[in-house]
């Protein structure tokens, strides 16, 4: 078992264990998917199953954005935030 492979397992038991520590699981999916968008060509994620919730939810707060194709769903780099100038 490779060593990535190893540590998804673990965090995953502890996950079990200690269920606040879910979403800290969750951020750490949601900020890697964030970057596997980032630079990627216009190459997107595609989520299914249990990782739809988990996507939901940071498209909810901004890390990217869900689309759909043919009913399947898919992560898009998030759209910029529009630039209002300074703040006063």
């Amino acid at each position: 078992m490779g060593k990535g492979r190893w540590m998804d397992v673990l965090r995953e038991r502890l996950s079990l264990l200690v269920p606040e520590w879910r979403g800290w699981g969750r951020l750490v999916w949601c900020i890697r998917q964030q970057r596997a968008l980032v630079g990627s060509g216009g190459r997107v994620v595609w989520v299914r199953g249990s990782e739809l919730a988990w996507a939901t939810w940071g498209a909810r707060h901004g890390l990217f954005a869900i689309e759909q194709m043919d009913g399947l769903p898919y992560l898009q780099p998030a759209a910029p935030a529009h630039d209002a100038g300074p703040a006063r």
